[in-house]
């Protein structure tokens, strides 16, 4: 990530993390297609940088990995999980016709998983 932020300024910081899990998820496609290795992951990432003569927080997640900051003995939570116990990752899984598939214990999948965005996991 480092390598590729800064080499095209028109090119944002949000744009790189997209990219970067893209290739990371393209790289696990084609390594499936000769092994037929199903594993994935899910990735937390930031970038801190000055900016104005602040600090600015970059952030990007997928899967059910979460970033968190503690201030005054309190936690933020700055990301939300990607799994199917979010009622907002549902809805956006079916509107793009998602297989969710609701169990008999009541929980919610996307074939075997709960998280609805990972990297791989083929």
């Amino acid at each position: 990530l480092l390598s590729k932020i800064g080499k095209n300024p028109d090119e944002n910081v949000s744009t790189v993390f997209k990219n970067a899990f893209k290739d990371v998820d393209s790289l696990l496609q084609k390594q499936y297609e000769t092994s037929h290795n199903t594993s994935g992951s899910t990735a937390t990432v930031a970038y801190i940088c000055p900016d104005n003569g602040h600090l600015t927080a970059h952030i990007a997640w997928v899967g059910d990995s979460q970033i968190m900051i503690i201030r005054d003995n309190k936690r933020l939570f700055l990301s939300t999980k990607h799994t199917a116990q979010n009622r907002d990752e549902v809805k956006r899984a079916q509107q793009k016709n998602d297989p969710f598939i609701k169990r008999k214990n009541g929980s919610w999948r996307i074939g075997n998983l709960i998280m609805s965005r990972t990297m791989g996991d083929i």
